[in-house]
């Protein structure tokens, strides 16, 4: 059975903050997200370190990164 997933806020977001991640898979998460996560200590509040390799993380990991990212500048 399929269980009920948290969503993400914003469906674009969650997209683009995933495609940027694994377009720079091999480098660190802080690195990757770094337009779209511009305070650090959301991941401390988030309780995922920032010294992870985008490969690593969850969906639910992704999707809480995503609800408290923010759009980057074009």
């Amino acid at each position: 059975p399929k269980t009920e997933r948290r969503l993400a806020n914003n469906e674009k977001l969650f997209s683009d903050l995933v495609n940027q991640a694994f377009s720079m898979r091999r480098k660190t998460l802080r690195n990757a997200v770094k337009g779209f996560i511009l305070d650090p200590s959301i991941f401390e509040a988030l309780d995922i370190d920032p010294k992870r390799r985008p490969e690593t993380l969850s969906l639910d990991e992704f999707i809480a990164l995503s609800n408290s990212a923010q759009t980057p500048p074009s």
